[in-house]
């Protein structure tokens, strides 16, 4: 539980290395997370960084954005999604 989540994503190769040219079209990510689920008792912060580094850790392996979440018991608890 004391660990640091985005310590495992050191030396990870990005797939979607690309540079930002000035005037570029703007763009958000929206990330929703139902927090009310059994895999959220106890330590939510803990489950909330474990979602949050899977999900950072297949963003940076894939280029893609858009994906469900899935907490610790294989439930679908929320998604994120590029906006713009």
């Amino acid at each position: 539980m004391g660990e640091n989540p985005g310590a495992n994503l050191k030396g990870v190769k990005c797939a979607g290395n690309k540079t930002i040219k000035k005037g570029a079209k703007k763009m958000k990510l929206k990330i929703e997370i139902k927090m009310d689920g059994a895999a959220f008792d106890g330590d939510a912060t803990y489950e909330t960084s474990r979602i949050l580094e899977e999900y950072a850790k297949n963003l940076i392996e894939t280029g893609r954005f858009g994906r469900n979440l899935i907490d610790i018991n294989g439930n679908v608890v929320g998604e994120a999604k590029r906006i713009g």
